[in-house]
């Protein structure tokens, strides 16, 4: 006769219950042995395991059950509560709790963990997020509602929260050992170590030519273009400056002198159509500097971003471009929060899932880890000699505004990556740190995501969706056709800048 799981079990259920654990843990080991793809029995027997202090065994089972039933959120949050409190992997949990609220925004115990986990990964900004979220949902939350204050006691005017005893007691001590832990423990910092080791590299990339397209409409934005302006003299590239605007802006002598800043006034009617000048600009221009930036006027670029682009697209296939996540930070009276970053390109509507706004979450290229996002728009664009040639041999560098998802100010700088030869815009994952603008005004803020989500969902993604392993595909003046469109939009009234 053969026997039947589902009524052995409740007999093993009610030892577990009137705390036998002995003979529990007997009668689940021998239950494993003949049915051991019973999910629940096998979470039981991990959770044993780790009340007796074996933690690998209690991995090994709970583990087990997940892999048998990857949809029951009690076997995440068992596994997740054991990576956190027993087995110092924070990122790992992290990552699991990070899925369950992706799925169940109102998840709240998952809402919780995150929030502790957030403080041992030295971001409150994001556990206050949490709490907020909490209370929303629940406001009688009494741990929550302590927790939340204890975030948001006094400032001592530095870049930090005080936090008083924020851990809970199975978790005491976490924070001086996270810090001193394996980097793949925390995604932080081995993004920080690759980044490094990144930016050694890019050191060879400084003599280059850079040409550095500005449109500037209005008056109200000039002193983010000043500081822009600045950083860029800072650089140790040669860069040369055009900015084409519908104002007259006083540049300093200094960046004048640094940048060579040519400024090219246009009545307010054509504020709309500045972009397209430029992209005659860079055309007129396109063999006399090795990259090419289109930036709107409020946005920082810094020398990484400029040194991890070079890095990055040199060894490129033609039809793939690297790209960029435009982020800001919360108003100036949280002073902590000038520190964190959130991603005003993953757009509200996903909430805690970052899934909606991601097109690839894997692309390999050349051995490499990239992602790609639905949304093509960055407010500015790159470009080196050889991907601006491809560019132009396109139909759609230097056109009119076509219509489409994208506003006629979007598709200045979306265009290059949506019909202008390239298939796909990536950006790394890896060196995600470094691919990231600071849009001045922060004025998406509270429509953005927090950085950690993005990080934490992507690495959860353990497969390539994609990949790449194509020689680069590089382009000539000798091989360039005469493009009849090259110049439309500028008529007769372009003459160079």
């Amino acid at each position: 006769m053969q026997m039947d799981p589902n009524k052995i079990y409740p007999g093993i259920r009610l030892l577990l219950n009137t705390g036998n654990h002995d003979a529990a843990l007997l009668s689940l080991e021998k239950m494993m042995e003949v049915f051991p793809d019973h999910a629940v029995a096998r979470k039981d027997l991990g959770m044993l395991y780790c009340n007796l202090g074996d933690f690998e065994r209690a991995l090994e089972n709970i583990e087990a059950a997940v892999e048998l039933d990857p949809e029951n959120i009690g076997f995440k949050k068992s596994l997740a509560q054991l990576y956190d409190e027993k087995l110092n992997r924070i990122g790992d949990a992290a990552k699991i709790y990070v899925e369950i609220v992706s799925r169940y925004p109102n998840e709240v115990e998952a809402l919780f963990k995150l929030s502790k986990i957030c403080v041992l990964l030295g971001k409150p900004t994001e556990a206050v997020v949490f709490c907020q979220r909490i209370l929303a949902i629940e406001p009688w939350h009494q741990e929550a509602r302590e927790f939340f204050s204890r975030l948001s006691e006094s400032k001592d005017g530095s870049s930090s929260y005080k936090i008083k005893d924020v851990s809970l007691p199975a978790t005491k001590g976490v924070i001086s050992q996270s810090t001193e832990g394996p980097a793949s423990d925390i995604p932080r910092q081995a993004l920080a170590k690759e980044g490094e080791q990144a930016k050694i590299k890019y050191r060879a990339c400084e003599n280059v030519r850079v040409l550095v397209c500005i449109a500037s409409s209005g008056v109200k934005n000039h002193p983010y273009t000043i500081r822009m302006l600045e950083e860029f003299a800072k650089m140790p590239f040669d860069v040369d400056v055009i900015v084409r605007g519908t104002e007259i802006i006083d540049y300093p002598r200094r960046l004048r002198e640094k940048l060579g800043i040519r400024h090219i006034r246009h009545p307010r009617s054509e504020g709309y159509r500045l972009t397209y000048f430029h992209r005659c600009d860079v055309t007129y221009l396109q063999d006399e500097y090795d990259l090419y930036i289109y930036n709107e006027h409020d946005q920082l670029i810094t020398r990484e971003n400029i040194e991890g682009y070079l890095f990055h697209a040199k060894d490129f296939p033609g039809e793939i471009i690297p790209g960029f996540l435009r982020y800001g930070h919360l108003p100036e009276e949280d002073p902590h929060a000038r520190s964190e970053k959130y991603l005003i390109d993953i757009f509200e509507h996903s909430g805690f899932d970052p899934s909606p706004a991601i097109e690839y979450p894997w692309v390999e290229v050349n051995g490499r880890r990239y992602f790609s996002t639905k949304n093509r728009h960055q407010g500015s664009w790159f470009m080196t000699r050889e991907q601006l040639k491809r560019a132009i041999q396109s139909d759609g560098f230097v056109a009119s505004w076509h219509g489409g998802p994208y506003g006629v100010s979007e598709q200045a700088c979306s265009d290059p990556y949506t019909q202008c030869g390239f298939d796909m815009k990536v950006i790394p994952y890896d060196d995600l740190d470094n691919f990231l603008i600071h849009h001045m005004p922060d004025r998406y803020t509270y429509t953005g995501m927090p950085l950690l989500m993005l990080k934490s969902y992507l690495a959860g993604i353990k497969e390539p969706s994609l990949i790449f392993r194509k020689p680069s595909t590089k382009f000539s003046s000798g091989n360039l056709i005469a493009n009849p469109k090259i110049g439309a939009p500028c008529r007769h009234e372009y003459n160079g800048p």
